[in-house]
């Protein structure tokens, strides 16, 4: 398994850690930062873990869950970060108050917990293990850790049954009971509800054998007492956790049933160097990342702009045709009214022509014969003029209405255009101006970091100057006890021998001789 955390280091540059212990798949530890406690879990990931499910530990929020402060992607692992308290291990609790009925009310408690959890975006789980579980300061249940299926590890090993086998017992097998071992006491309704939760049951079948439990509790009277606990014969299959040594302040947060977490007293060394190359290498990456990300999305953007332009100027283009067509219909049905309103002043001479006299008839008659072609040439000059000059300042008006549109399009284009540019290059300056303010915050964090380094070292060799003055103190008076002792009991301290406190191998030749010279004056 691969180490994160390690003893008098420091993680990502500002969680020094003091203590850490193996924690189920991955480790568990204890840190400081800035004056303030954490704790600080890496889990072991099966698959990487996506962004969503990132959030989705960040914004966990239920009165029983210590929340995470932090949540960072490390290798094949997820640290959680979250704010240190004092917790008291739930076995050895139920151990203390040897009550069933506190037990099962804080069961139910875990039980709405993990169906709150089942209900989530991405469905998480609680692991039901009493090492996982425990109590605070104001005796209210905290639980540490809470995963994701499918995602993180380890997936829960224990059955309900076995969670409160384990409570009551403070045994923690190695996988889910499917029967209970002979030996372990406990009430006979308590007895019967372990036994019928130790398969795979859902939320509400566990919630009904619990109230049918309460039930009969209720039938036999109040509560009842562990008398015999921890009698009989130990369990096979069933390792025993070792026992808790005690602890200088509050009770810590047991591992897996072999490690305790006391709180550290002094400020530990830090890597300065390799630390500060990752968190820099790890704000460089994620800066490319938005960057790029960033670009991407103004370049679609500008995309879907340009063809909303161009399907806009293609619609322009088909209105424009549309138009022309239809002017051009219109030209054409022109001539042949022109040509209607031309005849109407023949047929008027004819009629005056009918109303003359006979003679004037003939002699009109003889001379339009001479005049009619030349007269039958003049309108049909005088319709192809027309027409010549009706369809001219049509054609002109058309000719210049198409290069009027057209050169309005371009004109649209190129000032929509130069829009754009002048969007892209503002945008430009305003990410180079922002880029620019990340690197004077970066600097500025960097050199936050290299005083604190500093100032750490400086706290360091001072702690290390008054452990070493503490020391010469408690040796001086250690001598100074021993002297007095010594004086106390008649003996010269000078034959006492080294500090060690053994005699020298010169008085212990005169033991020898004197009881030598006792046996020989008791035979004479």
């Amino acid at each position: 398994m691969l180490s994160l955390f390690r003893d008098e280091h420091a993680y990502r540059g500002c969680y020094h850690i003091e203590q850490t212990v193996s924690f189920f798949d991955g480790q568990l530890a204890i840190a400081k930062s800035e004056s303030k406690r954490y704790y600080l879990q890496a889990v072991l990931l099966r698959k990487p873990a996506s962004s969503w499910a990132i959030q989705q530990y960040r914004s966990l929020n239920h009165p029983l869950v210590i929340p995470c402060e932090e949540v960072f992607a490390d290798k094949n692992y997820l640290v959680l970060v979250r704010p240190y308290e004092p917790i008291h291990p739930l076995y050895e609790a139920v151990a203390e108050q040897r009550d069933e009925s506190q037990l099962i009310e804080w069961t139910k408690q875990l039980l709405d917990l993990a169906k709150k959890l089942k209900e989530k975006s991405l469905p998480m789980y609680l692991l039901p293990d009493p090492r996982n579980i425990g109590l605070n300061q104001h005796h209210q249940l905290r639980v540490l850790f809470c995963g994701i299926e499918q995602i993180t590890s380890p997936q829960p090993p224990m059955s309900w049954g076995t969670f409160l086998f384990s409570a009551l017992s403070g045994e923690f097998p190695d996988a889910p009971l499917k029967r209970l071992p002979r030996g372990f006491s406990a009430s006979r309704p308590m007895i019967r509800l372990i036994e019928k939760t130790l398969g795979e049951k859902s939320f509400n079948q566990i919630l009904e054998q619990i109230d049918q439990f309460e039930k009969r509790k209720e039938n036999q009277g109040s509560g009842t007492l562990f008398s015999r606990w921890f009698s009989g014969s130990e369990p096979t299959g069933v390792k025993s956790p070792p026992p808790v040594p005690p602890m200088p302040a509050t009770k810590q947060i047991e591992s897996s049933g072999s490690q305790t977490l006391p709180p550290a007293e002094s400020e530990m060394v830090l890597e300065e160097e390799p630390l500060q190359q990752d968190y820099a290498e790890q704000l460089r990456l994620q800066y490319e990342l938005l960057r790029h990300e960033q670009l991407e999305q103004q370049r679609l953007e500008m995309e879907q702009q340009i063809r909303q332009m161009q399907e806009m100027l293609a619609q322009q283009q088909r209105e424009l045709e549309k138009l022309q067509q239809e002017q051009r219909n219109k030209l054409k049905a022109k001539p042949s009214q022109a040509s209607q309103v031309d005849s109407s002043p023949e047929k008027e001479q004819v009629r005056d022509a009918e109303q003359v006299k006979p003679a004037e008839k003939q002699q009109r008659a003889k001379s339009e014969k001479k005049k009619r072609p030349t007269k039958e040439k003049a309108p049909a000059e005088q319709e192809a003029q027309i027409l010549s000059m009706s369809e001219t300042p049509n054609a002109q008006a058309e000719s210049s209405e198409t290069s009027h549109s057209s050169a309005d399009d371009k004109e649209r284009a190129s000032e929509e255009l130069k829009r754009l540019k002048q969007e892209w290059a503002e945008w430009k300056a305003r990410e180079h101006e922002r880029i620019e303010k990340e690197r004077e915050q970066r600097r500025a964090v960097e050199k936050e970091l290299r005083q604190k380094l500093e100032a750490l070292k400086k706290e360091r060799l001072e702690w290390e100057r008054q452990e070493k003055e503490k020391q010469d103190l408690k040796q001086k008076e250690y001598e100074q006890r021993k002297q007095a002792l010594l004086q106390q009991l008649g003996i010269d301290p000078e034959e006492s021998g080294p500090s060690t406190g053994t005699k020298p191998r010169k008085k212990k030749r005169n033991a020898k001789q004197a009881n030598s010279h006792s046996t020989e004056e008791h035979k004479e």
